[in-house]
């Protein structure tokens, strides 16, 4: 096959032609059938505009994050046309990017002398979990890791070769139209590679300058027309308080854990309830689980100052030293940005640093050999290829990790408006209308709808039921203690994130 040939004379052997293979085969199993949740909802309703002017009408009117993500809205919209608006279809128009992704990163792990890169990708959490979701953090996963390309030809052409100067480029402009906040990976990229290039006055010519001036047009633009729509009022929730507990969340998702702890859900519904101390009580049933997982890392820490230590001018090592420090600053200066703007981040608003992230550790692992025996090196990496793999499968098949059912809530809602009964919806509003749930904002709710107001108890007379889902962002008026008290009332959790209050 010409594909083929010409992948073998890049250098590809028939191992690393299947190390591919297997990554584009391994990915593909991520997306599933479940209901969307909130953001996924919102994300459905703008794919089935009809037109691209009737997008860029309904995203132009939007407030929330999904104003910051031109890319991943026009990807979707367009996606839809094609694959339907089905969840599964949907989620399915995620796996380009990760093969993207896969591709990227295939050609990064033969230039340090990992091959074993792409499929450290294709297992990750991070990766399955986002495979899994109509977000843009799927989409910058594929551009960060073209962006990781970028940086390492770079790198190791130390500014000659033209090609990774369009790829780094082209791919930070990508990226940061997925999502706005893409933009700090990008910087802290950018900035290492200045540092490096006037630390080692890289012999730059006219022509680089141009291409370089060309996307740093490009860049520019891109942010400047998102800074627009947040400077109109656009942004993201900022219902939880920016701390410590909060980057340590975000750190918990971005090295892989969730799948080896409690669900998201309920870890979520805990911090709300009783704070940080008591989402941490979760984690003690898994604590030998998560401590594995420390484990491997802490070696992976050491073995890296051990490499060093031996010889710290080994090309990996530096490439992997200068990726680890891309992402740990990206992370940073988020965090920084976070605190200033009470924005709160979680670990998918950190995507497109994974890659950087394996970098790190693909680089270290290329540079064990003169240090450790070969074996010893299978001891350390297989029981982490093991291990997240593990953790992915559980976000993907176990309940436990279960997406918010706002498909069986709507139909139970929908039933229950046909019988004429008065339903209260203390819920998303979004993926009710993707569901095709009627909403109205009185009561009592107008005929044939739910009424997304709780009426108060004293004045407004009783609903029949109240669909409840997070409480803490949609009873802000916090009437819902009132009605669970009343006798007679009786509470059920029909499905997962919901809990229904039905009245005699």
């Amino acid at each position: 096959m010409p594909s083929e040939n010409r992948l073998k004379q890049n250098g590809f052997s028939a191992r690393d032609l299947w190390i591919l293979l297997s990554s584009i085969l391994v990915v593909a199993l991520a997306p599933s059938f479940q209901s969307f949740w909130i953001d996924e909802g919102t994300m459905g309703l703008i794919s089935r505009a009809p037109t691209f002017s009737d997008l860029l009408a309904v995203v132009d009117h939007m407030k929330g994050s999904e104003a910051l993500m031109p890319l991943a809205t026009t990807y979707f919209w367009a996606a839809e046309k094609i694959v339907g608006d089905g969840e599964w279809a949907l989620r399915c128009s995620n796996l380009p990017w990760l093969w993207l992704g896969i591709g990227c990163l295939a050609l990064v792990g033969k230039r340090i002398g990992w091959p074993w890169l792409p499929l450290l990708f294709a297992i990750h959490p991070v990766v399955w979990f986002y495979a899994d979701e109509v977000r843009p953090y799927a989409i910058q996963l594929g551009t960060g890791s073209w962006l990781t390309l970028g940086f390492v030809q770079v790198l190791q052409s130390e500014g000659r070769q033209t090609r990774g100067f369009w790829n780094f480029g082209l791919a930070a402009a990508a990226t940061i139209a997925a999502s706005f906040l893409g933009i700090f990976v990008v910087a802290s990229a950018g900035l290492i590679l200045l540092v490096k290039g006037f630390a080692g006055r890289w012999p730059i010519t006219l022509k680089q300058y141009g291409v370089i001036g060309f996307l740093l047009v490009v860049n520019v633009a891109v942010t400047f027309s998102i800074f627009l729509k947040m400077h109109a009022g656009a942004g993201g929730s900022k219902v939880w308080i920016v701390g410590l507990s909060n980057m340590g969340f975000a750190s918990y998702e971005l090295l892989g854990f969730v799948g080896l702890g409690p669900g998201r859900e309920l870890i979520r519904t805990s911090a709300a309830a009783g704070g940080v101390d008591a989402a941490s009580h979760l984690l003690i049933p898994s604590f030998f689980k998560l401590a594995v997982l420390v484990g491997i890392y802490l070696a992976l820490l050491y073995a890296a100052f051990r490499a060093f230590k031996k010889d710290s001018t080994k090309p990996a090592l530096q490439i992997g030293l200068l990726s680890g420090s891309a992402a740990l600053l990206s992370v940073l200066c988020l965090f920084g940005a976070a605190l200033e703007s009470k924005f709160p981040f979680w670990g998918r608003h950190l995507a497109p640093s994974l890659p950087f992230l394996l970098l790190a550790i693909g680089g270290v692992a290329a540079s064990l050999g003169p240090i450790w025996p070969a074996r010893r090196n299978l001891f350390l990496l297989i029981p982490l290829f093991v291990v997240l793999l593990y953790s992915s499968c559980i976000i993907r098949w176990s309940p436990t990790h279960a997406k918010d059912d706002y498909r069986t809530a709507s139909s139970m809602a929908r039933k229950a408006i046909a019988q004429g009964k008065r339903v209260s919806w203390l819920a998303a509003a979004q993926p009710a209308f993707y569901y095709q749930l009627p909403l109205s904002g009185v009561w009592p709710p107008t005929p044939g709808t739910a009424s997304v107001v709780l009426p108060s108890p004293a004045t407004d007379g009783q609903p029949d039921l109240i669909f409840v889902s997070k409480p803490d962002l949609f009873d802000r008026q916090r009437l819902l203690p009132h009605w669970a008290s009343v006798p007679g009332v009786q509470v059920t959790a029909p499905c997962q994130s919901f809990v229904v209050y039905q009245f005699p």
